[in-house]
């Protein structure tokens, strides 16, 4: 923090760190770094170094044992299919840890790219999709030197130099988040060698070819045993109940256990049972469900911003109909329109992860699902919208959707 002693930096470093970020090191203040006091000249070509960028590895990885492994064998390169691009695409919602999947699978297999890993965050930290050009001019500048990439954003120059860049080695490149096609497509290498492992919350079709690994909530056992790593396994252990009532209550979701544990292990005075009845309140789990910078209810606003004005506006609308699942005829009832145009709006939020395909009903016709914490994130933005004026009766009807079909 900037108001800590001895860590707010001046002008010139905060301008040199947004240099670094944007890969444009042309526009450093002061003379180029070559230039300063004792700076060794750097070598010329990609093999100037062995880029390292990935993000630390999380220390108490818990869970996606059958995931990681398909991961893991899908980049290991095998002596077989020589000529077809390695790719992997992690897909799931908000907050069910692709990125930790992703980084953790990364960095057991890292001895497997001598050449050096790759990594980019392609969301900001607004959650918008950062722009191509600028994670291309990133990652040239950890593949060799900057001398050759041009000072213009023109984004097909930058991709016929990242492509040259990354003909013929070993790499590995992490993209993380990947929010569509027009933004994936410039980043991925037109080579075989290097393996390409993408983060989403759906199926991209620019990865052609991927193996595509989905990911689901956390089995019970798998979310007690990650709510222990976060909180401590002493404090889960004196609290049995609290803690399988917690597990229930965050519904498989990472995100939300780990924000859970991270509290609780803030607190050592304060039992978890004080949380789990917190927890157990609908009409305020989501606002519990915070803590620093993680938090559910922010990590699913990029999904519901992204969607077409009609997708949104429906979006309430259909987690009223309750937690159980529900076929688009019953939908189509619900919002007044046809069932072909509800079936349409319904696909389009299980493709932003924002609802599941659920089993069939009665007549083989697909049923969906909201995810517990979905559901209680599409209620709220409905809440939000109402008058604040002290509507007990409009209050009364939001907590009765809350648990309740109409």
């Amino acid at each position: 923090p900037a108001d800590e002693p001895g860590v707010n930096p001046g002008e010139e470093l905060q301008a040199t760190y947004g240099a670094l970020l944007d890969g444009t090191p042309d526009r450093w203040p002061g003379p180029a770094p070559a230039a300063r006091a004792g700076a060794r000249p750097r070598a010329a070509g990609p093999s100037a170094g062995t880029p390292a960028m990935l993000p630390p590895d999380t220390v108490d990885f818990t869970g996606r044992g059958p995931e990681l492994e398909l991961v893991c064998r899908a980049l290991t390169p095998d002596g077989q299919g020589a000529g077809r691009p390695r790719r992997v695409l992690v897909t799931g919602m908000a907050g069910l840890g692709k990125t930790a999947l992703a980084v953790h699978a990364a960095h057991r297999c890292q001895r497997h790219f001598p050449d050096g890993q790759l990594y980019a965050d392609l969301r900001a930290a607004d959650g918008t999709p950062r722009h191509p050009a600028r994670v291309l001019r990133r990652l040239l500048r950890a593949l060799g030197p900057m001398d050759d990439v041009p000072v213009t954003d023109d984004q097909d120059q930058l991709v016929r130099l990242y492509r040259e860049r990354t003909r013929g080695r070993q790499l590995l490149i992490v993209l993380d988040n990947a929010s569509g096609a027009a933004q994936l497509g410039p980043l991925l290498p037109n080579t075989p060698e290097p393996a390409v492992l993408v983060t989403g919350r759906t199926a991209l079709p620019t990865v052609a070819g991927a193996h595509t690994v989905a990911l689901a909530p956390l089995e019970p056992r798998d979310s007690l045993e990650l709510l222990a790593a976060a909180a401590g396994p002493a404090r889960v252990a004196g609290a049995p109940r609290a803690a399988s009532a917690i597990v229930e209550h965050c519904a498989g979701l990472p995100l939300a256990l780990r924000i859970v544990g991270t509290r609780i292990a803030a607190r050592p005075h304060c039992t978890p049972d004080r949380l789990a009845r917190r927890l157990a309140d609908p009409v305020t789990r989501l606002r519990e469900l915070h803590s620093g910078d993680m938090d559910v209810h922010t990590s699913l606003l990029p999904s519901w911003r992204a969607l077409e004005p009609g997708v949104r506006a429906v979006f309430p609308a259909l987690a009223a109909l309750g937690p159980e699942p529900f076929p688009a005829a019953e939908a189509a009832t619900a919002l007044d329109l046809p069932e072909a145009e509800a079936e349409r709006l319904l696909e389009a939020l299980a493709d932003a992860a924002l609802l599941e395909v659920s089993g069939a009903d009665e007549w083989g016709q697909p049923c969906y699902l909201f995810h517990p914490l979905v559901r209680l994130f599409a209620l709220s933005l409905e809440e939000a919208r109402a008058p604040r004026s002290g509507d007990l009766a409009g209050r009364t009807e939001h907590n009765r959707r809350l648990t309740h079909r109409p």
